[in-house]
């Protein structure tokens, strides 16, 4: 009963006389449920990919209320899994920590590793989590997306200054509006100093303040 539930059941005797078995069983990581349900409630379709056995594969998917999942799987078995992804949904973000992730890390459109995996894991990967925390994920794909708003409104600001200074530089509006060479050398250097800023403000991300439960230290 513990083997079909997912345990590796291991006998014990002494002098060739069975004493007895003891049933082994990984625990789930306390912020597995947490970050589980974070990317469900995102609409992110999930999978579990693992070398375990079937079984344990299972009721590790039926605590997490993942509905996909493979178990028994061999490295080319993740990387195929993730190119059949890859072709059905465009993009697959695969999350690893073994030397046998190493092929679907370098298969998907992102590969993310824990640090204290392998160094061939880590090589795969496209993102390297310093520490083995789930919620570092989270952590990461938020700040990815806080980046990219910041590269947008980088370009807005730029080209924004860039529209409105130039021509009046030039003098399209002169002489009714007449811009002097030390006011547009100072609204230039003003673009860069707001290009500047607001990339300065990526260094208020804190991990613990907008993940709850992520670890202060998260990319390498």
């Amino acid at each position: 009963e513990a083997a079909t539930n997912g345990a590796t059941v291991i006998s014990v005797s002494v002098d060739m006389q069975f004493l007895g078995a003891v049933a082994l069983r990984d625990a789930l990581r306390p912020e597995a449920m947490e970050c589980i349900n974070h990317f469900r409630d995102r609409g992110i379709e999930l999978w579990i990919c693992s070398g375990d056995q079937a079984a344990t594969t299972s009721r590790v998917a039926r605590e997490l209320k993942v509905l996909n999942w493979i178990g028994d799987a061999l490295p080319q078995d993740k990387a195929s899994l993730v190119k059949r992804l890859t072709v059905k949904y465009g993009s697959v973000a695969f999350v690893g920590d073994g030397i046998n992730d190493a092929p679907a890390l370098a298969a998907a459109d992102l590969g993310i590793a824990f640090g204290a995996g392998s160094h061939v894991m880590v090589d795969a990967a496209d993102v390297v989590l310093v520490r083995s925390n789930l919620n570092d994920v989270r952590a990461f794909l938020f700040l990815s997306r806080r980046t990219m708003w910041t590269i947008r409104m980088n370009f807005f600001w730029a080209f924004a200054f860039n529209i409105i200074g130039l021509p009046l530089a030039a003098g399209v509006l002169y002489p009714n509006v007449h811009m002097p060479p030390i006011l547009a050398g100072s609204a230039m250097a003003g673009s860069s100093l707001v290009v500047v800023l607001n990339s300065l403000t990526l260094r208020l991300f804190r991990r613990q303040k907008h993940v709850p439960g992520a670890t202060e230290s998260v990319v390498a």
